[in-house]
């Protein structure tokens, strides 16, 4: 091995653990992921022109089952699984704001298993739409 090999094997060789490690902690977030859809849930879009964050709730039957928290101005997805929704046609979503007494709740929303339901939450929250768009 002559000299100059000495000082570079070395080196090679903390580049090659240094990618690996890179390589083997790397994970994609949350965000960056794609959330693919179960076959016979329904998926909800919540976009958010609220001052808070609110708490969106799904309401089926007599259960309210937690979907997530959106933020002010921003647009959130969340997936009802199919087990929760087999068998019915109809759900309820509600949304309570952080901070805030004031909870709203739609009415009952028709639907189909694999149906994208839109909800645009406003600053006020009995303004609120509601849009069903196809699976």
């Amino acid at each position: 091995m002559t000299a100059r090999t000495r000082r570079i094997a070395p080196m090679a060789a903390l580049m090659a653990c240094s990618q690996l490690l890179l390589v083997g902690c790397s994970s994609a977030s949350p965000a960056t992921q794609a959330a693919v859809p179960a076959p016979g849930s329904v998926s909800v879009r919540v976009v958010s022109y609220n001052w808070a964050d609110v708490r969106i709730y799904a309401v089926i039957g007599t259960s309210s089952h937690r979907l997530g928290t959106v933020t002010p101005n921003s647009t959130h997805n969340y997936h009802i699984p199919a087990g929760l929704v087999a068998g019915r046609r109809s759900i309820r979503l509600a949304a309570h704001p952080i901070g805030s007494p004031q909870v709203f709740t739609t009415e009952a929303i028709l639907f189909r298993p694999g149906d994208v339901i839109e909800w645009q939450v406003e600053e006020q929250l009995d303004q609120s739409k509601i849009f069903l768009l196809g699976g």
